[in-house]
């Protein structure tokens, strides 16, 4: 089985918005050390899941279905009452923290786990990145991506439209959504062109679509 994924929950918060906000909130660095994990072979694990709670009540690590669960003390109170840089940082030393207690429990190599953590520090915890590859228009003049800038709070997808240099021409926010994946994966279907001059973004159930002329 392969390790893929990494999560944050606060299980045991009696206020669900509380707790949504909060789910919402981690996947900025969260899917940012996702996207820099190494593939990681294991033998029923295909994610780790960090329950920050107010007091450890179990020290073990738990499998439940494939989902290796481990308890970290986090104030989550404190959390909130952070800058959204604050809570990048804090979100990213609880993860690590869970993680490094699965690999001394699991006997697993951590240089696959640091080498993520270190890389959303060596890049400022910005969770930016292009979907896909450039699409050229029509008379191979220019090209389009769609550039995503993943925030504690919001997630913003722009489209950007480049000469054959590779010059930026045109930069626009076209969406604005929550920072959760379930919300804004389902607005990735296709970049085209449809003239010469206008490139659209299309949802994939293709009833929403976002255009960028030049």
């Amino acid at each position: 089985m392969i390790l893929r994924e990494f999560d944050l929950d606060i299980p045991n918060i009696g206020d669900k918005n509380k707790r949504v906000k909060f789910r919402d909130e981690i996947r900025c660095i969260a899917s940012m050390y996702e996207r820099y994990f190494s593939k990681f072979k294991t033998k029923n694990c295909w994610k780790i899941l960090i329950e920050c709670v107010d007091m450890v009540t179990n020290e073990k690590v738990r499998d439940l279905l494939g989902a290796y669960t481990i308890q970290v003390k986090f104030n989550i109170d404190e959390y909130f009452k952070l800058s959204n840089t604050q809570k990048k940082k804090i979100v990213l030393e609880c993860l690590k923290e869970g993680i490094d207690k699965v690999c001394d429990e699991m006997k697993w190599e951590k240089s696959p786990f640091e080498e993520a953590y270190n890389k959303i520090i060596e890049n400022n915890y910005e969770n930016n990145w292009t979907w896909k590859k450039p699409v050229r228009n029509p008379t191979k003049e220019y090209k389009a991506e769609v550039f995503c800038e993943h925030h504690v709070d919001v997630f913003n997808i722009s489209i950007i439209i480049k000469n054959y240099k590779g010059e930026e021409l045109i930069r626009k926010m076209v969406k604005d959504e929550r920072p959760n994946e379930f919300s804004y994966v389902w607005h990735f279907g296709e970049l085209k062109w449809i003239s010469d001059n206008e490139v659209v973004l299309i949802n994939q159930d293709g009833n929403e679509r976002w255009s960028v002329k030049i």
